[in-house]
């Protein structure tokens, strides 16, 4: 997580600000970031401005219960080249449980986000997307200013063997998987992304980590289970 003793760039301190609004840090890197709010009117004007931007996210969803059935179908549609053999735990998600957005912000969004009408984003306004597995807890918590070329995330608890990665992917509304990179094992990575997707990513995509072979897919697709997917949100 965020070393928040550490000497920050004003971009790094935003993504510190955002996490401590989300919930997210430890108990040390948390201690240490109020302490900065308190000594640093900058910092400390950072994070007002996030919870300003998070504090009516509570009432923009209302719990919503699946169809039956709708997970397989999705999974099927959007990774049919998987594997989804039984994979304990991490093989569980829930990608359509019912919920209520509350103080990590955006929560989890259904996969059927992808096929909404979506207009490219007008605005400067962060994108956050909240990637949870099936426990309900967050997994992974990831963060894009529209126009930079660098995706945040912030690895929350996830679980794989030595010999394998974490793979982060983006899902528009045609449903194809495409690769942003592959993440190292810290628990926070910063992805630099090309030309190309600094234009594509939107308000409404998909955000998915899936665990593949170490240095990512061989393929250029999801080949390994899904963990964790959660939808940008505009905040």
């Amino acid at each position: 997580m965020t070393d928040a003793t550490a000497d920050n760039t004003p971009e790094d301190d935003n993504v510190l600000a955002a996490e401590y609004v989300l919930g997210v840090l430890d108990a040390a890197p948390r201690r240490a970031a109020t302490e900065r709010i308190e000594r640093e009117p900058d910092f400390a004007a950072s994070v007002k401005a996030w919870e300003g931007r998070l504090e009516s996210f509570n009432a923009s969803y209302a719990p919503v219960t699946p169809p039956a059935g709708l997970k397989a179908k999705l999974m099927t549609r959007l990774f049919p080249n998987a594997d989804r053999k039984p994979q304990g735990a991490w093989q569980a998600l829930k990608f359509w449980r019912g919920f209520a957005v509350g103080a990590l912000a955006a929560g989890l969004i259904a996969f059927a986000m992808s096929s909404i009408d979506r207009q490219p984003a007008l605005t400067a306004d962060p994108l956050v997307a909240s990637l949870q597995a099936d426990t309900g807890s967050i997994r992974f918590v990831v963060l894009y200013q529209p126009g930079t070329d660098e995706v945040h995330i912030s690895k929350l608890d996830a679980e794989k063997t030595p010999q394998q990665n974490y793979e982060l992917w983006l899902i528009e509304a045609d449903g194809t998987p495409q690769s942003l990179g592959v993440l190292s094992d810290k628990d926070r990575n910063a992805l630099k992304l090309s030309g190309e997707f600094v234009r594509k990513i939107n308000a409404g995509d998909t955000f998915a980590i899936s665990i593949e072979p170490t240095g990512g897919s061989p393929t250029g697709e999801v080949t390994g289970p899904v963990i964790a997917a959660g939808v940008c949100n505009l905040i």
